[in-house]
């Protein structure tokens, strides 16, 4: 077990199940973002380079609507250790 501060005062069956969840957990995979995708932090600084003024809103509006037309895809990944949407074209 991963840790034992937090089995003090279970009983052995909860011990057991989280002795599992932790085994489940430690063999599913990670999600990463892959190198044809991106997220919406790193699409707004690159607009914003390029010298497009639009806020933060206003291109998470736009990334939305391009995912509801099916012109862009969007899963849920892992970036900094914290989940975000990475979107990339279909």
């Amino acid at each position: 077990m991963a840790s034992n501060k937090r089995t003090r005062g279970l009983d052995q069956s909860a011990r057991n199940t989280l002795s599992a969840l932790d085994s489940i957990l430690a063999e599913m995979p990670v999600k990463t973002i892959r190198p044809d995708e991106f997220t919406i932090d790193q699409y707004v600084e690159r607009r914003n380079a390029m010298g497009d003024d639009r806020s933060y809103h206003g291109h998470r509006c736009m990334i939305d609507r391009l995912c509801k037309a099916n012109k862009l895809k969007k899963r849920k990944v892992l970036v900094n250790g914290k989940e975000c949407n990475a979107y990339s074209l279909p």
